[in-house]
This record gives C-alpha cells, sequence and structure tokens, in this order.
C-alpha cells in the first residue's frame, strides 16, 4: 500500500497519487468539493467510506490513470 487514509473528511480539490495502491480505512467522507484518486494498480474503498451530496469523486486505475505525482499535487498518506 503506497497511501491509506482513515478518519478524514476531504474537502476539494483534492488529488491522491500513488504509484501503486489507495486503500481507505473507516470513516472517509468526501465532504466537498472535486477529489481525485489515480493509482497504478488498485483503489479500495473499505468500510465507511461515503461522498456527499453535491461533491464530486473520481478514481482512476492503470498506465494511464497514474500521471506523474508531481503533476497530481500528491499530498501525503494522512491518519486521523
Amino acid at each position: 500500500i503506497d497511501v491509506y487514509l482513515e478518519n478524514i473528511s476531504l474537502a476539494g480539490p483534492v488529488a491522491q497519487g500513488a504509484a501503486s495502491t489507495i486503500r481507505t480505512g473507516p470513516s472517509v467522507s468526501i465532504v466537498s468539493g472535486a477529489v481525485t484518486f489515480a493509482a497504478g494498480e488498485k483503489i479500495e474503498l473499505g468500510n465507511g467510506f461515503s461522498v456527499g451530496s453535491g461533491a464530486n469523486f473520481t478514481a482512476s486505475i492503470g498506465a494511464g490513470g497514474c500521471p506523474a505525482l508531481s503533476e497530481l499535487g500528491q499530498r501525503s498518506s494522512q491518519r486521523g
């Protein structure tokens, strides 16, 4: 796992990238704005993942799905 997020509310714009895997644990909420996850191999959305009304969540995987992390504005993984 390259990035693990848990117990966090995200308000976009947020772009989170990983060379291999992004995984969310309990209580990850997209509360507003645009949030994008891009990973080279997989994205696992765990129990308690939610996207609020009016928020926009996009996930992409694979060769075209993981732009250079510098282009994506990668944030470090966050744990609550």
